[in-house]
């Protein structure tokens, strides 16, 4: 229903291929910009391809989008299903990305600009990293907080089995977590471990090294350290 500042909507029933959302709630508008809103989405087997290496599945999502004073927040909880990323990336890369300080300019609506986030992530443990760097999975406890134009996590990132790729070697992962701390940044406290092993060959003599690789510290300042048993 619609009148001239406000629309209703009783139920807005959808499907995506095999998932379905739906959408109850008001909202009222002045001169295009936003007023009131009180709206909810439920959202049930929901995939969504974001990019080419990036499939999001929602196995479930209850999320609210209300006034509070005066900002609007997005509220609620989402639970992941199985959530693929597969795009290569050059280690290299990564932490003069962390390091940069990037603020994004874009002409966002009012409405967005003043919407404060606590969006839960939980109990989602079919998250896949599957590229040149690593194939794990992982599970995810995380609150996706601050604003839509400046948002932020906490909450913990903890993988759940598999490798990592260096040196055109498979290390496994034996422990690997991401600790969301910092309320001002997105810079993970990070503690991982991986762990081969290499034989060597000498005339007919072999020699087995365990090779351990630990990486600890927050994401702008790791320390790296590769040890092996017996040491080299």
């Amino acid at each position: 229903r619609f009148t001239q500042h406000s629309a209703t909507i009783d139920s807005l029933f959808g499907r995506i291929e095999e998932g379905t959302f739906l959408i109850t709630g008001t909202l009222e508008h002045q001169s295009g910009e936003l007023e009131e809103v009180d709206l909810k989405l439920n959202a049930s087997k929901v995939k969504v391809t974001a990019l080419e290496y990036l499939e999001i599945a929602l196995e479930s999502a209850d999320l609210e989008y209300t006034r509070d004073g005066d900002y609007f927040r997005l509220n609620g909880d989402v639970v992941l299903g199985e959530t693929r990323y597969e795009k290569n990336i050059d280690p290299l890369q990564l932490l003069p990305f962390a390091q940069e300080v990037r603020q994004v300019e874009s002409d966002m609506p009012q409405f967005l600009e003043r919407t404060r986030l606590s969006v839960r992530v939980r109990n989602s443990d079919r998250i896949w990293i599957d590229n040149n760097v690593a194939h794990v999975r992982a599970h995810a406890e995380l609150e996706v907080i601050g604003t839509v134009p400046e948002p932020n996590l906490s909450g913990r990132l903890a993988v759940e089995e598999g490798y990592i790729l260096y040196l055109d070697r498979q290390f496994e992962v034996t422990e690997g977590v991401a600790i969301f701390a910092d309320p001002n940044t997105i810079n993970p406290d990070i503690s991982l471990n991986a762990e081969t092993d290499v034989t060597t060959y000498q005339a007919i003599e072999s020699q087995t090294y365990h090779i351990v690789i630990t990486i600890t510290g927050s994401l702008e300042e790791p320390k790296f350290s590769l040890e092996s048993s017996p040491q080299l």
